[in-house]
């Protein structure tokens, strides 16, 4: 968004925009502009998809794309020109606010020095003729729909706010050819909005979008689906199938709009299970997934938990907790039995204390310890848990282990009695081990079951006494 960029000078660096005009040459679209007043000049820098984010690097080595010997150079913002130029607004101070200075070269400075002032330049290429200047309010509909194509971000989006004043229904036939025929994807995503700001956006219009070999366009598309996904299986289907797709933006944004899908049907929690398959190590595409998944976040862990290959990756092990503490803050019996019996029946590796320590803390905000939903299983599988405690307290007598294996030993045994658990965990606290173990014993003796801690004035530490 252009016009969203900062007003306010911070430690001589300004705002920045991304430049989308079509007057500088093609690598220039997409670029950043960004304002160093402090040092008088104008940096650049790439903006490439990286995932559901972007990487940004460095584009002019060794130089500058704009600097100025005049030390009242201040670039502070930038804006998209409707010639598809770019317009430097220059704050034109002779002392930035935000320059620390001392108090005693201070009395010699006018600080105000400027205040009156300002400038502004129009960055050009070498040689470029300046059109006329536009005046769209006198445009036809027709015209305002053509200008949807402008290689000007202005002129597209002057042209879409027009077309959504005017309220003219007879733009949607040639909107709904753009949408099909046009060759730019800045003008297909212009067509969908300016249809549905019409009121005029079809199912149709809707499928077409979610098949744009551009996956801008596919994004805009998904979220144009949100409304009507109860409604229409068809474009519920078209949504489905784009959780395979190769785009990390297009699935992100499925993962959000799944949500709006109100019955959480197993072809639902399935596209939502290969989602969470191809990007479990990203914290943005986990938060979108859990967004979608509270009320079916049952189904969607026993799904996971079933691909063996899955549940023993390192990356998964976030997602299974977060799920797993939605499923225990639900506190059904439908859903947590199962989901502790298939936790449980899973063998030894970083996913099962991650979900044990999740479903754990869900269920704590209703009273309910964990050991007690254990005893209601299978003895087999209370025989498990129980070698899982056995096997945290070797952990934390093993002077040898790691920080974070003890960490995670340390969360397990929180669902122990404090008869098997305190004193390992008491011993472990005496051994002085670093800081973020220390922290985590303490909140595991705080949730231990049945746990009362009382201190007594000694000399030393506090120990803990049964009530």
């Amino acid at each position: 968004n252009d016009s969203g960029v900062s007003h306010h000078v911070l430690d001589g660096v300004a705002g920045s925009t991304v430049y989308r005009g079509g007057a500088f040459p093609a690598e220039f679209y997409g670029n950043i502009f960004s304002g160093d007043a402090q040092n008088n000049l104008v940096h650049r820098r790439s903006l490439v998809a990286d995932g559901v984010l972007f990487r940004s690097d460095r584009l002019d080595r060794g130089t500058e794309f704009l600097r100025s010997t005049d030390n009242w150079f201040r670039p502070v913002n930038f804006v998209n020109a409707p010639d598809g130029t770019l317009y430097v607004l220059d704050l034109a101070r002779e002392v930035l606010e935000a320059v620390h200075i001392p108090m005693d070269v201070v009395s010699h400075l006018d600080l105000t020095s400027g205040l009156d002032r300002g400038r502004i330049f129009r960055v050009k290429p070498k040689d470029y003729r300046r059109p006329p200047q536009p005046r769209l309010s006198a445009f036809t509909t027709s015209q305002l729909v053509a200008a949807l194509e402008s290689p000007h971000a202005w002129w597209r989006e002057t042209a879409h706010r027009l077309l959504y004043e005017r309220q003219d229904k007879s733009a949607a036939r040639p909107l709904r050819r753009m949408l099909q025929k046009s060759a730019s994807p800045q003008a297909r995503v212009h067509a969908l909005w300016s249809l549905a700001g019409l009121k005029a956006l079809s199912d149709r219009d809707i499928l077409t979008g979610l098949a744009d070999p551009f996956p801008g366009v596919r994004e805009n598309a998904l979220r144009l689906t949100e409304t009507r996904l109860p409604q229409s299986n068809r474009i519920l289907s078209r949504c489905l199938a784009l959780a395979a797709d190769a785009n990390a933006g297009v699935r992100f944004q499925l993962a959000w709009t799944l949500g709006e899908s109100p019955a959480k049907e197993t072809r639902v929690v399935r596209a939502l299970s290969i989602i969470a398959k191809r990007d479990p190590a990203d914290a943005f595409m986990r938060t979108a997934i859990l967004s979608s998944s509270y009320d079916c976040a049952a189904r969607l862990l026993l799904e996971l938990l079933r691909d063996g290959r899955f549940v023993q990756s390192i990356a998964a092990r976030e997602l299974v907790g977060e799920l797993a503490r939605f499923v225990g803050g639900r506190n059904r019996p439908e859903e947590v039995r199962p989901v502790l019996a298939a936790v449980l029946a899973l063998e030894r590796g970083e996913v099962q204390p991650a979900a044990l320590a999740g479903l754990a803390d869900g269920l704590r905000r209703f009273g309910e310890p964990l050991n007690s939903w254990v005893r209601s299983l299978d003895s087999s599988l209370a025989q498990r848990f129980d070698r899982l405690m056995k096997d945290a307290v070797q952990t934390l007598a093993d002077r040898a282990a790691a920080a974070a294996p003890t960490t995670a030993a340390l969360r397990l045994l929180e669902n122990a009695d404090w008869e098997k658990a305190a004193k390992p965990v008491l011993e472990l606290l005496d051994r002085f081990p670093p800081s973020s173990v220390q922290v985590a014993a303490i909140r595991t003796l705080s949730r231990l079951s049945g746990s009362g801690l009382e201190t007594a004035p000694r000399a030393g530490r506090a120990r803990p006494r049964r009530r």
